[in-house]
């Protein structure tokens, strides 16, 4: 069971999304998204949960959250530490159109606030998925 708060926090009974057994036909099917991920965009809040818990854990999503480049977009982040991590700090649609062009694969993004609604529309010679 999963609860999202008015302002979009998502948290499961435990304090992370994640409250019940995953099917591994599910499972294997992120798995395979994310290794054919490029880039994984987010923002600060994601960025720092994220940076504080996949660098040590050993859950089978470990491996590809570590090895896939991430780009976290804040204004206030000083440094981003996590492996393969780099800040955007320009215009949403501006740096997600360079993403676009220099990817190399799918662009994912997780999190409360990785709405559709707030990214530029892809273009047909990009595979973008979020």
């Amino acid at each position: 069971m999963m609860s999202v708060s008015v302002d979009g926090f998502v948290a499961g009974p435990h304090g992370h999304a994640g409250g019940l057994a995953e099917p591994d036909r599910l499972k294997r099917w992120k798995l395979d998204r994310i290794r054919r991920a490029g880039t994984h965009i987010m923002g600060r809040v994601t960025y720092g949960e994220m940076a504080a818990h996949w660098p040590t854990s050993t859950d089978d999503y470990a491996a590809p959250m570590n090895e896939i480049p991430k780009v976290v977009f804040s204004t206030t982040l000083d440094e981003a530490t996590w492996t393969k991590s780099s800040i955007a700090r320009g215009d949403l649609a501006d740096e997600i159109a360079t993403l676009r062009h220099q990817s190399g694969g799918d662009i994912i993004a997780w999190g409360a606030q990785a709405s559709p609604s707030r990214f530029p529309e892809p273009d047909s010679s990009m595979n973008t998925c979020w």
